[in-house]
């Protein structure tokens, strides 16, 4: 799948369209939806000071919380470069998007099992190749995801003056 399929900022065409990452649309949303206002997170904030984060949840939801028996390992990292090059190169021969092709309920899931097992195959088999083998080419051209980051930017800096601060 090319990346304009997947978000397309030209035109909007994409499966994921211009509102689904306005972070301010969303926010307006919670707040239009249930007549308070939501409190705002960042993930750097998770990321960099997960305790300070957990606390500050805990505390403007009233809870205890004891750290100690917090395990903030990764549980799930994302895959890495070299895994999404390669799945992108195969998909643009196999189609491996999430999809219903069968009508049946057991048939839906047979194949859900089948397309899983291809897309994690292919993901965990790609941890084997030789990085020399793989595209020196940028995963998402550098040129658009400047264009992506300037047309969200007055976005990010609304979101940033109204996330919550962390202790």
């Amino acid at each position: 799948m090319a990346l304009k399929q997947f978000f397309d900022l030209d035109e909007d065409l994409g499966f994921f369209k211009k509102i689904h990452f306005n972070f301010t649309h969303q926010v307006n949303y919670l707040k239009n939806t249930f007549n308070v206002e939501p409190l705002v997170f960042v993930y750097d904030d998770l990321k960099t000071s997960s305790g300070n984060f957990v606390q500050k949840l805990s505390s403007l939801m009233n809870a205890l919380v004891d750290l100690n028996q917090i395990d903030f390992s990764t549980k799930h990292g994302s895959y890495n470069e070299k895994q999404l090059k390669i799945i992108k190169t195969i998909s643009q021969g196999i189609n491996l998007q999430k999809r219903r092709v069968f009508k049946s309920v057991i048939l839906h899931y047979i194949w859900r099992f089948f397309h899983a097992t291809i897309r994690y195959g292919i993901l965990y088999t790609a941890l084997l190749i030789p990085r020399f083998l793989i595209s020196k080419e940028p995963l998402i051209d550098e040129e658009y995801l400047n264009q992506v980051k300037s047309y969200y930017a007055k976005d990010w800096e609304h979101i940033m003056k109204i996330k919550i601060v962390l202790d």
